[in-house]
């Protein structure tokens, strides 16, 4: 899921794409890398923030749940990821 969320960093952070787009692209990844229900259960956002140095970052964050492999761990584990990415100038 990580790797999913700084793949959809990095794809906001291109030159001629708005940021808010790295959040559908990273639910693209998780579903073709997992499966669509998976990608189903979880919320991103994606934005442009700026860091301490004023070096403009895009963020995306995910939350939710995703299936477990393991029953003895339940149903549905939680799940958090970040992503960032140097945004490109225009």
């Amino acid at each position: 899921m990580v790797a999913s969320a700084q793949e959809g960093a990095r794809y906001g952070a291109n030159a001629d794409v708005p940021a808010s787009a790295g959040a559908d692209r990273t639910l693209q990844v998780v579903g073709r890398a997992t499966s669509p229900a998976t990608a189903a259960g979880l919320a991103c956002e994606s934005e442009l923030e700026v860091d301490p140095t004023g070096l403009s970052l895009v963020v995306v964050r995910c939350s939710g749940q995703v299936p477990s492999l393991f029953a003895a761990l339940g149903d549905l584990l939680p799940l958090s990821a970040t992503g960032r990415a140097v945004e490109e100038a225009p």
